[in-house]
């Protein structure tokens, strides 16, 4: 490019600016005039410098101008109109300034100190220093690992046996026992020729007591919780304990009359909920005016709970109702108890059911729950012409006609309700005091066993019936004081519960022992268990003492399963009791 044209070129940029520069005063100027003319103020004060100035004249003279000379008239001064003033609203414009948009960039740099080198030397001799004492470790490490090398090898090299010693091992007993077993596992090996399931079984159950010498308490049942209102169950017995069939996280407990205090209710009887863990009052208060000495949960109706008192009177408390007393109760007659109910028990169906209540006076009621005025039928329990004092009673599983009990004179006894020998029909003579706990075997099965039942005594045993033979099959005999009560197990064929006044509480399972129990533990605080119970699923077992307390334990997974082997394992262990009886009885 050359001179000529730059210059020109410069003097059209100055020239164009020059223009833009006039547009912009130009524009400035119009905004000023415009603000100018819109100032109502201004234009007030010049409306009242003319008023002021000039005379008033017509406004027909003022207003009917036909020419543009007219209005260079002079004003004349009428007295008939009046001027006035009227405000308009002014425009306002409103231009924004031009918005600038800037950016920044900043970079955010660490400048390097003095400090930091400092630091970074002193991680380096750090490291350096830990690199050192890893390897003085591994060195120490290598040497120990020689050194016991050395140690083992050098202990390896055994001295032989001297002839004293051989024959030390050889009469040993541990020696004596492990060559007798197995030169019988081979001698069955060597002459069985068809292939047998179980060679290796152990007719001597070494194996077993050994299992059993390590099973520890945890690993078949844990403490869960302790049940205890000082209110309503301090200083008194409790005399029953039953869980619902339609809620099985209630429990039922009933309690004597407090032998401390001659206030207050005689009987009492809680509702306790398992399932809140942190809650120490009962669901359920209820109570009467004689002490309760049996309870029971209707198994048709989910709101209704039954109990037998020491007067005889039979209650009847409803969970929907708010009071604490019976909704119902029945009344001494010659025909219902007049003695103490130690048995009930809720039999039947939905639609067709019975209360059966017996007493120690020996009699046995029929009550239709919904009318507790008088019993539907009663049979008087007599064996002989001898009446029987009942004390426990037990239906046989899907059984309402047949019926077990366990009387005061140490006997149990066999009966039915209806047909043509309809009382007491048999009796099982074995116990040497009265009969404590009763319960009848109640698992379904390949194999029946419901001919069989338990009993305990204050003769400090238990013993294993059956209805179909008049002597006892086994006894349990292992309690050092009067045994309390027995229960079996509802999911399993071979289990049953006991409890004693020492407050000892034993499992039993027959398939494992039949001498002595699985289990077998002493509460402490040096308390009486009076009555025991597994609960409907088998998960639990419960026990309440003489202190008005109810302990819970959660049951081993191992309790509650049962297979086909368990009842073909009940079978030959019955088997056997029937032979080794046979035998005593040959001697």
């Amino acid at each position: 490019m050359s001179r000529e044209q730059l210059k020109a070129k410069i003097e059209a940029k100055a020239a164009e600016l020059k223009n833009r520069r006039e547009e912009r005063l130009q524009t400035t100027k119009l905004l000023t005039i415009s603000r100018e003319m819109t100032d109502l103020n201004k234009i007030f004060e010049e409306v009242d410098m003319m008023l002021s100035t000039s005379s008033l004249a017509s406004s027909s003279d003022i207003l009917s101008t036909k020419s543009p000379s007219s209005l260079q008239q002079k004003l004349r001064p009428s007295t008939n109109i009046s001027l006035q003033v009227c405000r308009q609203p002014s425009a306002t414009i409103n231009i924004p300034p031009k918005e600038l948009i800037t950016y920044s960039k900043i970079v955010q740099t660490i400048e390097p100190t003095e400090q930091d080198d400092t630091e970074s030397n002193d991680e380096c001799q750090q490291s350096i220093s830990e690199y050192e004492f890893t390897n003085s470790l591994k060195q120490q490490n290598k040497q120990i690992s020689l050194q016991s090398q050395t140690s083992s090898s050098s202990s390896s090299i055994k001295d032989e046996l001297t002839n004293d010693e051989r024959e030390r091992i050889l009469q040993s007993a541990q020696f004596q026992d492990f060559f007798s077993r197995t030169s019988l596992l081979i001698e069955r090996s060597l002459r069985e020729t068809q292939k047998v399931d179980d060679i290796v079984k152990d007719y001597s159950r070494k194996d077993l007591d050994r299992q059993k010498g390590r099973m520890d308490m945890k690993d078949i049942i844990k403490f869960d919780r302790e049940y205890f209102d000082e209110d309503w169950s301090h200083h008194r017995l409790v005399t029953c304990i039953d869980t619902s069939i339609y809620h099985p996280e209630l429990i039922l407990a009933s309690y004597s009359e407090n032998s401390k205090s001659s206030g207050g209710s005689n009987g009492v009887a809680l509702i306790w909920n398992s399932k809140f863990k942190s809650k120490p009052t009962p669901e359920y208060v209820f109570n009467c005016q004689s002490s309760i000495t049996s309870c029971v949960f209707s198994k048709f109706h989910p709101n209704i709970l039954l109990g037998g008192t020491y007067s005889g009177q039979i209650v009847v408390w409803d969970t929907r109702s708010n009071k604490r007393t019976p909704v119902q109760h029945t009344f001494s007659s010659i025909l219902s108890h007049t003695h103490p109910v130690y048995g009930l028990q809720v039999i039947g169906t939905q639609n067709a059911n019975n209360l059966i209540s017996v007493s120690t006076e020996g009699k046995m009621c029929s009550w239709n729950i919904e009318m507790m005025t008088q019993p539907q039928e009663s049979i008087d329990l007599t064996y002989k012409t001898k009446p029987v004092a009942a004390m426990r009673m037990a239906f046989p599983i899907n059984e309402v006609n047949h019926f077990i009990i366990g009387s005061e004179d140490g006997q149990a006894y066999f009966g039915s309700r209806h047909g043509n020998k309809a009382g007491i029909q048999s009796n099982y003579e074995g116990h040497f005091g009265p009969v404590t706990g009763l319960s009848c075997h109640n698992v379904n099965g390949s194999i029946d066993f419901s001919s069989l039942f338990l009993t305990s005594s204050f003769d400090w045993s238990v013993k294993l019936w059956s209805l179909e033979e008049s002597k006892s099959l086994h006894s349990f005999e292992v309690n050092n004081d009067y045994v309390t009560d027995v229960h079996w197990s509802p999911v399993h064929p071979s289990i049953f519960l006991t409890c004693d006044i020492t407050g000892r509480f034993d499992i039993w399972n027959l398939n494992y022992d039949s001498e002595l129990p699985l289990l077998s533990t002493t509460l402490d605080r040096n308390v009486a268990l009076n009555k025991c119970l597994w609960s409907h699923n088998g998960q639990r077992i419960i026990l309440g003492d003489d202190q008005g307390k109810l302990h819970i334990y959660d049951v081993n997974e191992s309790l509650i399963n049962s297979n086909q082997d368990d009842f073909n394992q009940l079978k030959d262990t019955l088997q056997d009791f029937k032979r080794n009886r046979f035998d005593d009885n040959r001697i």
